[in-house]
């Protein structure tokens, strides 16, 4: 609906360290799963998330610059990202500064 063809995943760098991670995948609300929420807060209760758990990784990423060089948790989380959202990631953010970034159209 927005045109969004590529996505940038910003703070990845604070990740580092966890052991597991998660994404919020549907609602479920009296056994029936939903795939969006209701629009308005007062319609919200009742509904429960649903995720998907995945393995973290313990390796500090800051310096690196190149998709191959990140460990391999952590990119199996960027590619569910993309099979969950349809959407390819672009960019990741590994720190605060400008230059830690990975462009993944130039590694």
């Amino acid at each position: 609906i927005n045109g969004i063809n590529e996505l940038a995943i910003t703070k990845l760098d604070v990740l580092s360290g966890l052991e597991r991670l998660f994404i919020c995948t549907n609602y479920q609300k009296d056994g029936i799963e939903y795939k969006d929420l209701p629009l308005g807060p007062g319609e919200l209760i009742g509904y429960h998330p649903k995720y998907q758990e995945f393995q973290g990784w313990r390796e500090e990423i800051t310096s690196v610059r190149e998709w191959n060089n990140l460990p391999e948790h952590a990119r199996k989380y960027i590619q569910s990202i993309e099979n969950l959202s349809g959407i390819r990631v672009r960019l990741i953010s590994v720190g605060p500064e400008r230059n830690q970034l990975i462009d993944r159209d130039l590694s």
